[in-house]
């Protein structure tokens, strides 16, 4: 488990991360198409969910067919202490959290399936059945390392300091500057105290700022303005 000072370091990390330009994002996330890349994508932009929960997600995890599909994340890819990938039993926080799925998402997940099923046929009995949506070519992990290699050049043509982090950031920021709760958007992003998300990612969008002081001025009725050399 890391230590509470390597936390805290990807925490203030989390917390210089540039959010993500939305009309790149948006332009990145209609090259990237419906591949398993674009997929991926639009996944951690949706739900703002961590690049390793992403590579984690099963087929089991997913309900892509009710009403109101959902995704209940229960495991993540991450590295251990001697830097070896590994699929984790629980998230990051220990808990499962369920977040909603887009009708475009869902599509997406579907053609994914397809997608695995004709992988699977390829190597017949040399497939590594872990349940994976986003597995490597004969069913194991899709390593992180790797999958960053693949979506290097896209995110080259976004700018050289974009990556998967400013979609999260990005996602959860903009729900902030949306009006959500704090509390709300802690469920979303898989943190288990709101605090940390408010430390994060609740810093206020210049626009909120102002917002919030206009607000202010209304509320003590300090709306007009004095004429210069006026003193009370």
């Amino acid at each position: 488990f890391p230590s509470h000072d390597t936390a805290r370091h990807r925490g203030l990390n989390a917390a210089k991360t540039p959010a993500v330009d939305l009309v790149k994002a948006q332009a990145l996330l209609e090259r990237l198409g419906n591949s398993t890349l674009g997929t991926v994508a639009a996944v951690i932009a949706t739900t703002a969910c961590r690049t390793g929960e992403a590579l984690g997600m099963r087929w089991c995890d997913l309900d892509l067919e009710s009403e109101q599909p959902t995704w209940v994340v229960r495991q993540t890819l991450s590295i251990d202490r001697h830097g070896r990938e590994r699929l984790g039993e629980t998230t990051k926080t220990g808990r499962e959290r369920t977040l909603s799925l887009t009708p475009r998402v869902c599509a997406m997940l579907r053609a994914q399936r397809a997608r695995v099923a004709q992988m699977r046929l390829k190597v017949g009995d040399s497939w590594h059945d872990l349940d994976l949506v986003f597995p490597s070519s004969i069913g194991t992990i899709w390593s992180q390392k790797i999958f960053g290699h693949q979506m290097k050049p896209h995110f080259a043509e976004v700018g050289p300091t974009y990556g998967w982090r400013q979609f999260r950031t990005g996602g959860l920021t903009q729900l902030f500057a949306a009006g959500f709760a704090a509390i709300e958007v802690s469920k979303v992003g898989g943190h288990s105290k709101t605090s940390t998300t408010l430390d994060i990612y609740g810093r206020l969008l210049p626009e909120r700022n102002r917002a919030a002081i206009e607000h202010l001025t209304d509320v003590y009725a300090l709306t007009d303005v004095p004429e210069r050399g006026q003193t009370a």
